[in-house]
């Protein structure tokens, strides 16, 4: 079981995977177990518990944490509605994808 700390995310890494997708089933649990009020409450608990939060991989962990902060600092308003707060960091995502693959590809390497 590999330990790390990939962007801000505490990770105990027990599947071996690391893929950057992630559903609206991961987001409509992190939502269940972060009851959150904004986007930076989600990237907190992210940071905080990326550490047991075992039903998501790494690199879900880091990719919605990237998603979440990103709508915060482009002051997206809230959702609180997990399928919509999906629906809108994918959006985010699409435009900043290759930003993500770079990031994704420096976490692998190390």
């Amino acid at each position: 079981m590999a330990r790390e700390n990939i962007e801000g995310v505490n990770i105990v890494n027990r599947t071996g995977k690391t893929t950057p997708e992630y559903t609206k089933s991961d987001v409509e649990r992190i939502y269940q177990m972060a009851k959150p009020r904004s986007w930076q409450d989600l990237v907190s608990f992210i940071e905080q518990r990326g550490d047991s939060l075992w039903h998501i991989t790494p690199g879900e962990a880091v990719a919605m944490k990237n998603d979440f902060q990103q709508l915060a600092t482009n002051n997206v308003p809230f959702r609180d509605n997990p399928d919509q707060a999906y629906e809108e960091a994918h959006k985010f995502r699409a435009q900043n994808r290759p930003a993500e693959e770079q990031a994704f590809k420096q976490m692998r390497r190390s």
